[in-house]
């Protein structure tokens, strides 16, 4: 009898988890994967990124097409806002459903909207503080002489409201959602979170194109990385990545 009590009193402790945890244990990814095969968990994290090619690229071939002479057929800034308005709803809905089956990081967060808001300003001042530390890295190496930035000073050349939409607003948004909040969330269900977040950063660093904003893409992913797990919300890494582009926007615009 003794020994039945005991075996019961380990299945209770076993037993008694909450149903979602921060990380789900070895077990659980298991059962939720059942033997379907690699191919269609990597098409599984691919997807996101996978529909943001497809609609980009269909966006800029149309408007390259039908308005070659006007905005936003000729203009990256303009092109890039486009594409990020048109992707963002749709990758709002995929974060959305992915939320209802636990496929996302949870942390504690402050239930007091004033302590909330004091969080993500002070996340926000981190991304502009980071950015300028950043550039200022780039400054002292000389990056600029030995690699080109072609796509960066093209974007930088568009007009002030078109550069704090696009760059401060949209590109964010959008990219957070696709990065962290899509694409880093379902490599981590099926990877542990350090694997996870190396490989989101570099592929978020690669989709940048160059290698000035590859060196500072892949650092900023990890750290957009590391908001998004303490936050266990997107608009985290969303608020800290629109203070890193809108303090790069506000000292072009005020040096031009």
């Amino acid at each position: 009898m003794m020994v039945e009590n005991e075996n019961n009193g380990q299945e209770e402790e076993r037993t008694d988890f909450p149903k979602t945890s921060p990380e789900p244990a070895p077990a659980t990814r298991r059962r939720h994967r059942g033997g379907v095969p690699i191919f269609r968990n990597a098409l599984f994290c691919l997807t996101p990124l996978l529909l943001y090619l497809l609609i980009s690229s269909g966006l800029s071939s149309l408007t390259a097409f039908y308005f070659p002479d006007s905005l936003p057929g000729r203009d990256l800034a303009s092109m890039t806002a486009l594409c990020d308005a048109v992707i963002l709803p749709v990758m709002i809905i995929l974060y959305r459903r992915d939320a209802e089956k636990g496929v996302r990081p949870m942390a504690v967060r402050p239930k007091e909207s004033g302590k909330r808001l004091l969080l993500y300003a002070l996340i926000f001042l981190a991304g502009m503080a980071l950015s300028v530390f950043s550039s200022f890295l780039m400054e002292l190496f000389h990056m600029e002489r030995f690699f080109p930035n072609a796509a960066q000073e093209t974007l930088l050349s568009a007009p002030p409201a078109v550069q704090v939409i696009a760059l401060g607003i949209l590109a964010p948004a959008a990219e957070e959602m696709i990065f962290r909040g899509l694409f880093y969330s379902r490599t981590r269900f099926y990877l542990n979170r350090y694997t996870a977040a190396l490989v989101s950063a570099l592929i978020f660093a690669a989709g940048h194109g160059n290698v000035i904003q590859m060196l500072y893409a892949f650092p900023m992913g990890l750290i957009l990385v590391l908001v998004y797990e303490k936050t266990g919300s997107i608009a985290g890494p969303v608020v800290c990545h629109m203070g890193a582009n809108m303090i790069s926007v506000l000292i072009n615009l005020l040096a031009a």
